[in-house]
């Protein structure tokens, strides 16, 4: 029953005259926050620049950092259950599985992992 983004990241973020503008929105939809929050936070987690990409070592760790950071505020302003959250990351991980991304071999060894314990 709330707003959400459906691709949240770095990359949708833009520096204007006005302040922080979120673009975007394609993805949006009604739902649970905190899957919206999940799928930020495996976008961030696992998902990796290509080989030879220029910076991809200072990206790749500025992705860590903002997704802990992402997180810890999250979870400050809204105390949600850390077990919700770990199941929306599955859902989400699974749904990216479908989506043919790059890192495919870290995310079903995520859900294997995830859905073993």
């Amino acid at each position: 029953n709330r707003l959400c983004h459906g691709d949240f990241h770095p990359g949708n973020i833009l520096m204007a005259e006005k302040g922080i503008v979120i673009i975007d929105w394609i993805d949006a939809a009604c739902g649970n926050p905190l899957g919206d929050i999940a799928r930020t936070s495996l976008l961030m987690e696992k998902a990796r620049m290509p080989e030879g990409a220029p910076m991809r070592r200072v990206i790749d760790l500025m992705s860590l950092w903002f997704n802990r950071s992402y997180l810890r505020h999250c979870f400050q302003l809204f105390p949600w259950d850390r077990k919700e959250f770990r199941t929306w990351l599955v859902v989400n991980a699974a749904a990216r599985l479908a989506e043919g991304v790059p890192e495919e071999q870290t995310l079903h060894a995520f859900v294997r992992r995830e859905l073993a314990a």
